[in-house]
């Protein structure tokens, strides 16, 4: 998978663009061009990011009311899809050995472009890990748990957290979709002053392509036998358009319903008996 989804190079940086100021104006040490929630952000973030959106997962597990078998299938995407970004990345910054932003901007003076203007004294807000730059691992990795999760339960799930990081300690951050959180992860780097812009973008995208292929090819649900094939993964229609559908494929075959998982039986039972589903419908699709 590596090099499936291994970024495109950025190109030689030209220093003195967009993505060089950014990082040295807002991601320095005491910048005064950075806002108070861009500080508090890219704390909040700077933790392990398996860690953090791990921390997601549970959380909307359990707001979403998650049974064991969906939470065990929820978390293992999760961490695949992680891990994955986490050899693809690796993967990419030691094929292209890109410098971090603290080399570049301390050493400015010296590569050759005289449209940049170096500072040897700088340093970023929050420490560099001593590990190449492009591109962000931190934000392949949130892109790739963002991916899975949004795919499972919904872009548009909203939740909230703490972080370890976090200053002040104990602070709670809301956000209003996976996706959203995802952005401000992968911003909070750029807000650090430990990745330039486009290492997180590329990042993202790698982080993307790794969850979708984890969700498209992995644990995917078994079928369920003996029910034709539109009916394999309950379709996102009303029970009363299922009742008469189901329930004469069971008639006068015992063998064949005794075959099938408790879950549905118990839904056939009820269904012949009351008209009426033991569970809700949105738990009947997750089947």
């Amino acid at each position: 998978m590596p090099r499936l989804v291994r970024p495109g190079y950025a190109g030689r940086l030209v220093l003195g663009s967009w993505d060089f100021e950014e990082v040295k104006q807002t991601g320095k040490l005491n910048s005064s061009v950075r806002t108070p929630d861009q500080t508090s952000y890219s704390k909040f973030w700077y933790e392990f990011s398996e860690a953090g959106w791990n921390r997601v997962a549970r959380t909307v597990v359990a707001s979403e009311k998650l049974n064991m078998l969906e939470a065990a299938r929820l978390f293992a995407l999760v961490d695949m899809a992680i891990a994955d970004a986490y050899i693809a990345g690796w993967d990419s910054k030691f094929h292209y050995n890109f410098w971090r932003p603290y080399t570049a901007i301390r050493n400015a003076a010296n590569d050759g472009n005289n449209a940049t203007t170096g500072d040897a004294s700088w340093e970023p807000a929050e420490p560099t890990p001593p590990v190449q730059d492009y591109p962000s691992t931190h934000s392949a990795l949130g892109n790739a748990a963002a991916t899975v999760l949004a795919l499972l339960l919904g872009d548009n799930t909203s939740f909230s957290m703490t972080s370890p990081t976090a200053y002040p300690a104990g602070t709670v951050r809301s956000f209003a979709s996976f996706s959203q959180a995802a952005n401000e992860n992968a911003d909070s780097r750029v807000q650090a002053g430990i990745h330039f812009r486009f290492s997180c973008e590329a990042g993202q995208d790698l982080g993307n392509k790794v969850g979708e292929w984890t969700f498209r090819n992995c644990l995917k649900p078994l079928r369920i036998n003996h029910l034709p094939y539109r009916f394999q993964t309950i379709p996102n229609r009303p029970l009363s358009y299922l009742i008469p559908q189901i329930l004469p494929r069971f008639a006068g075959k015992s063998k064949m319903y005794t075959r099938l998982h408790p879950r549905i039986r118990i839904l056939i039972r009820s269904l012949a008996k009351t008209g009426k589903a033991p569970y809700s419908s949105r738990r009947i699709r997750r089947w």
